[in-house]
């Protein structure tokens, strides 16, 4: 049962041109029985309809067979009308260019049924009842009007819902199938509540069990129909033939017959070549010629015989097995999203398909622009000549300044070193400095290991218990790799794990590549001792019985310029320019704060370029994605209106577009940007330079940000849409 307080309803609220649509109605309505709303055009009955059916909103309560209303809530009537209601339409709202089975099986799949076996039957038994079983395979473009509203009957039946709701359902039918259609709703009225909404008197009065009229937005009569009921329900174009006299010439080659008075005609009738020539000699009379696509139509019956038209039966339960969890399924499957969506690309315009190409290029510029983004942020790219935890400490004497006691203090870094190859190229073991120009040497700074904590982009970290173990960076790896030597044996930067080489009397071995860029070398306290003091040194021999820390503490607390590193580069640096300095032989420079001011005064500026030209790149993108879906969501508002009626979920709607700006984001601007990222990668003058273009984190980021905002702008068309009431959606369909 249905009970509604207090509707009301207003048009342009607020406005000069207001209407009170619907004025404070209320209503209570059985379980079954066919209730029609009667009344003139315009007098708010389907307003009304839509609001007890939830395809509309209004100010007010409702009670629908035990759910409550306070508040419009959209997603709670959309699973109402999914399992609770079957709509009838005027203008049968069938998706047509899908079968009569597809169009049927549409509410069947809603409600969550997939046994195909219970699906066929069914949907066999709906058509059936409604005289259309061997109709199953044609296309409801293909059907007449009283056809097409038999299968929108047969549809609202399948799921056997609570509640049929049909408005104006015989508006578009000729007299016999207002009769049949109208004999099928009565019907289904014994054990279902019918709610009908018609401006036929003649309807009203033969077939409803209780009437409401309604008038400008108000219920101005309602009554039980149990008066004497007659029907005379015929169109003034049909013709019925038993109504009029008639007259018969027949032989054995042709039969022709005479309806209506034909006192004083002189009419030839003449059949030659295939052709038949009517001759009315001097009358004036209109001939018109009637086919199966004429309004007017002829029925071999009187217009009373109409009233005792032959009911239906239907029995609801016969192959029906109700769901028994009401648990949302998704009516439209992902892989027939993608599917529907791929049949859309291949169905774009020329127009649509050079805005691909234009997404394509958009898709170059946008990895040109992260590419140069990166080359001017990436650490590994740096400018500066030092990192931060670098001072330049120069001592020019002995006995100064115990430089070693500086905050943060790790070590001095020896301002350069060479490795030499000592690893084993085709058998054969090869060690020492004399090997040609072709045999791969590099150098750089050491830093003790666990300072930075660097990631590891190839190998592992050092293992603290073993000997000889470095980790080299990413452009020290680059140089090594673009060594005559190594190009020679195609070695790429994850190859150069397990490399050996000599290190003054040190032999080490590659155990990972860092992800910095400053030409550093990572390796234990203890193994940089032995390099830095090997037993030939002088100093190893001067100070036997100190530590090789110790030793080399010493060494480098009293000799020279040195480069300091130091996890407190501020803090350190303070210590070594002290305001109460007495040692005027120990001089500290740290370039990094003005280095960096210089960089990033000049980035700016080309960030500035940048992110104007990924923003007007992207912008465009996005206009034209906007208006290619906005654009294929009104050439395709009549499937739509139909899905929503229905019941089916905004977001399922919402999912159709969004699989279909995936794809076409996909196969355009996404593909532009990873072949243009590539392509920059592997340029030589990128190469050579040992710069870093693109890396996959960033590159997974900006394929992320080029989804996430083609989406948003993709969808925005699809998601104002699903904002209005179905009703809205149908009203604007039909403008």
């Amino acid at each position: 049962m249905i009970k509604a307080n207090n509707l009301n309803k207003y048009f342009f609220r607020r406005k000069r041109n207001e209407i009170h649509v619907i004025n404070n109605v209320s209503i209570d309505l059985p379980e079954k029985g066919l209730v029609v709303l009667f009344g003139p055009s315009g007098g708010g009955k389907t307003t009304l309809l839509n609001v007890l059916g939830g395809l509309d909103k209004a100010d007010g309560s409702i009670c629908f067979f035990g759910s409550d209303f306070d508040k419009y809530k959209m997603g709670k009537w959309d699973k109402l009308r999914t399992y609770d209601i079957g709509y009838v339409f005027q203008n049968y709202l069938l998706v047509e260019e899908l079968s009569v089975y597809e169009n049927i099986k549409l509410t069947l799949d809603m409600i969550g049924i997939t046994d195909k076996e219970m699906i066929d039957n069914r949907i066999e038994y709906v058509l059936e009842s409604v005289g259309l079983k061997n109709y199953k395979r044609r296309r409801a473009s293909q059907l007449s009007g009283g056809q097409q509203q038999r299968v929108a009957i047969a549809r609202a039946l399948a799921k056997n819902p609570k509640v049929i709701i049909a408005d104006e359902p015989t508006g578009n039918l000729d007299s016999k199938n207002t009769v049949e259609i109208m004999n099928i709703i009565k019907t289904i009225s014994k054990d279902k509540l019918v709610l009908l909404v018609t401006h036929e008197k003649d309807v009203a009065n033969y077939y409803a069990d209780r009437i409401i009229e309604i008038k400008d937005g108000q219920i101005v009569s309602d009554s039980e129909n149990t008066g004497d009921k007659t029907f005379n329900f015929t169109h003034e174009t049909d013709i019925y033939l038993k109504d009029l006299p008639s007259q018969n010439l027949s032989n054995e080659n042709v039969d022709v017959s005479f309806y209506g008075e034909f006192s004083d005609k002189k009419i030839r009738l003449i059949s030659k070549s295939g052709t038949i020539y009517i001759d009315l000699g001097d009358s004036k009379e209109r001939v018109v010629v009637l086919d199966s696509n004429s309004e007017t139509k002829i029925y071999d019956q009187s217009a009373k015989d109409f009233k005792s038209a032959e009911k239906v039966e239907f029995d609801y339960d016969k192959y029906y097995e109700p769901p028994k969890h009401k648990k949302y399924r998704a009516f439209i499957p992902l892989k027939r999203a993608f599917k529907l969506a791929f049949n859309q690309l291949v169905n774009f315009t020329r127009r649509r398909k050079f805005l691909l190409i234009g997404f394509l290029f958009a898709g170059a510029l946008i990895a040109v622009m992260t590419s140069l983004l990166i080359l001017a942020t990436d650490e590994r790219n740096t400018q500066l000549s030092k990192p931060i935890e670098v001072i330049e400490v120069q001592v020019s004497g002995f006995e100064t300044k115990d430089i070693t006691q500086a905050p943060g203090f790790v070590t001095f870094l020896p301002s350069y070193f060479t490795f030499e190859f000592a690893g084993t190229v085709f058998d054969q073991n090869i060690y020492g400095f004399n090997l040609g120009s072709e045999s791969p040497v590099f150098g750089g700074d050491i830093i003790f290991n666990g300072l930075r904590n660097p990631e590891i982009v190839y190998g592992r970290a050092i293992n603290e218990d073993n000997t000889g173990e470095i980790l080299i960076d990413m452009n020290t790896a680059r140089s090594l790799v673009n060594n005559t030597f190594y190009v020679a044996q195609n070695f790429k930067q994850r190859n150069l794990i397990g490399e050996k080489f000599k290190f003054n009397e040190l032999e080490v071995t590659i155990v990972g590549i860092t992800n910095h860029n400053y030409n550093y070398i990572t390796m234990k306290k203890e193994d940089f001792i032995n390099y830095r003091i090997p037993k030939s040194f002088s100093i190893y021999d001067e100070y036997m019985g100190y530590s090789y820390e110790q030793k080399l503490a010493h060494f480098e607390s009293t000799t020279g310029s040195r480069e300091v590193y130091s996890i407190t580069p501020e803090l350190a640096y303070n210590y070594y320019i002290g305001e109460d300095d007495n040692h005027p032989d120990v001089l500290a420079v740290w370039t990094y704060p003005n280095q960096k001011e210089m960089v990033d005064n000049a980035l700016r500026g080309i960030y500035q370029t940048i992110f104007t030209v990924i923003i007007v790149a992207a912008g465009l993108t996005w206009l034209s994605l906007y208006f290619i879906i906005r654009s294929n969501l009104f050439s395709r508002i009549d499937e739509i209106k139909v899905y929503r009626a229905l019941g089916v979920r905004w977001f399922e709607i919402v999912k159709i577009f969004a699989v279909e700006v995936f794809v076409l984001t996909t196969i355009s601007t996404v593909v532009g940007f990873i072949l243009t990222t590539i392509y920059m990668g592997n340029m030589e003058i990128f190469k050579n330079l040992n710069v870093v273009t693109s890396t996959l984190p960033s590159s997974l980021l900006v394929i992320l940000i080029i989804y996430v905002f083609n989406l948003l702008f993709g969808t925005l068309p699809v998601i104002l849409l699903m904002r209005r009431t179905p009703a809205g959606i149908i009203a604007q369909a039909e403008a």
